[in-house]
């Protein structure tokens, strides 16, 4: 366990919180069993339908897609 937090605290301080946030969806999206398709779109902003999005929100688009608010560096969505 101290290895893991040891190993943690140098990535983080490496990567910054962005860098950890993309690392870990990545991860998630390499998932066994995961047949998602994703996108990222860079600097797109966090709104929809009129309303507006904070880092880490997220909302449900008509055509299936589920997008997350990534603010600053924009925002990812995955078919649902």
């Amino acid at each position: 366990m101290a290895l893991w937090m040891l190993w943690a605290g140098q990535v983080k301080g490496t990567l910054g919180g962005w860098g950890i946030t993309c690392l870990v969806i990545s991860l998630l999206l390499q998932l066994p069993g995961v047949h998602s398709k994703c996108y990222f779109q860079a600097q797109a902003p966090c709104h929809h339908e009129g309303k507006y999005f904070t880092l880490g929100e997220s909302w449900l688009r008509k055509d299936c897609f589920h997008c997350t608010c990534l603010h600053p560096v924009g925002v990812g969505c995955c078919d649902t």
